[in-house]
C-alpha cells in the first residue's frame, strides 16, 4: 500500500487479527500513536491493550522510536485510526479482544468511538468460534476518563 491508498482500501486489506510490525511515534496518556510499515494512516495501541492482566501506566510504553509486533483489533473511521492490541494473549494466538465501544471524556470534550465489524475484517481462512460476554473498561487518569467495553472473540486462525 502506498500514500494514495484509501481508507477503505487499507479496512478491506487490513484484517482484524492480522499481525503488523509498526515503529512508536507518539506517546500520549491514553495509549501510543505507531506508524505501521506501507500504511498511511496512523496506528493506535490504546493503554488498555499493552498488559492481559494487571495496571498499565504511561511508564510501561515501549520506546518512541522502537520497533514492535501488534495485531489489528479494529478501525475508528472517524479519526481513520487502526486499533492495534499488543497483549501476549493477542500476539500469541486465538484469541484476540475487539474494542466494541469506547468513550473517551477529557476536559468537557466527549469523543465516541465507533462499534466494528468483526467478520468483515477478519482474516482470510479464518473464522469465529465463540464471542465471551463483553467486559466493562473504565480506566481515569487526572486528564481523562475512557468507558467501554471489551470482547473476547475466540478465532479458528488460518494455517
Amino acid at each position: 500500500m502506498d500514500a494514495k491508498t484509501s481508507w477503505e482500501d487499507v479496512k478491506r486489506n487490513l484484517l482484524i487479527g492480522a499481525h503488523v510490525r509498526c515503529r512508536v511515534r507518539e506517546h500520549r496518556e491514553f495509549g501510543v500513536f505507531a506508524t505501521i510499515d506501507s500504511i498511511p494512516f496512523d496506528g493506535l495501541i490504546p493503554i488498555i491493550q499493552f498488559k492481559d492482566f494487571g495496571r498499565v501506566t504511561p511508564a510501561d510504553y515501549p520506546p518512541i522510536g522502537s520497533e514492535v509486533e501488534a495485531v489489528v483489533i479494529g478501525f475508528q473511521d472517524s479519526n481513520r485510526e487502526i486499533y492495534l492490541g499488543v497483549k501476549p494473549s493477542q500476539l500469541s494466538a486465538k484469541l484476540v479482544t475487539i474494542l466494541v465501544g469506547l468513550r473517551l471524556q477529557s476536559g468537557g470534550t466527549n469523543l465516541t468511538f465507533g462499534y466494528n465489524e468483526v467478520n468483515k475484517h477478519l482474516e482470510k481462512g479464518s473464522r469465529i468460534v465463540s464471542i465471551d460476554e463483553p467486559k466493562p473498561i473504565v480506566f481515569e487518569s487526572q486528564q481523562f476518563r475512557v468507558e467501554g467495553f471489551s470482547v473476547n472473540v475466540h478465532i479458528e486462525m488460518k494455517t
